[in-house]
């Protein structure tokens, strides 16, 4: 066996190396990438449940913002504080889910059921739109036409 044979085997199984740890790597980065947009979706769900556990573990914020909701009562910015600030952050932590999103780090049918329901039973209130009207411009463009979309749907 020749010095160019000898050199012809070992490129190829030094191409065969390459290849199979470009496999492995292509594998690994497969796996981060589904680790991470599980996080981040837990870490966007957890964040929405504190909310709504805030808003369930204080009887009187409840009975505050139900005729709010509702529409019994028109959402009146100086004299619905609490509202307000519960709002704020309901719909900044709705954005950061429509964010990373649309940046690929949340599953979008994930995103969606979630997004649907919350939509339907929070934001599509009358008192909620009330908000929604007055602090629509503090929010990222495209989350602000989303939302209308979906109110308007």
């Amino acid at each position: 066996m020749s010095w160019e044979a000898v050199g012809a085997v070992g490129e190829l199984l030094g191409a065969i190396g390459v290849i199979v740890s470009l496999l492995y790597l292509a594998t690994q980065i497969r796996q981060n990438t589904q680790s991470i947009r599980a996080n981040t979706y837990q870490d966007f769900t957890r964040e929405s449940a504190e909310i709504t556990r805030a808003a369930l573990l204080s009887s009187d914020l409840l009975e505050e913002l139900r005729p709010i909701l509702t529409g019994e009562r028109r959402f009146d910015p100086a004299r619905d504080q609490r509202f307000h600030v519960v709002c704020g952050l309901y719909a900044r932590n709705l954005q950061v889910g429509f964010l990373e999103t649309q940046r690929g780090r949340i599953d979008e049918r994930m995103f969606d059921s979630y997004a649907s329901y919350h939509i339907e039973h929070w934001v599509a209130g009358p008192g909620w739109a009330d908000w929604w009207a007055l602090n629509r411009k503090h929010f990222d463009p495209e989350f602000t036409a989303w939302i209308d979309s979906r109110i308007a749907a």
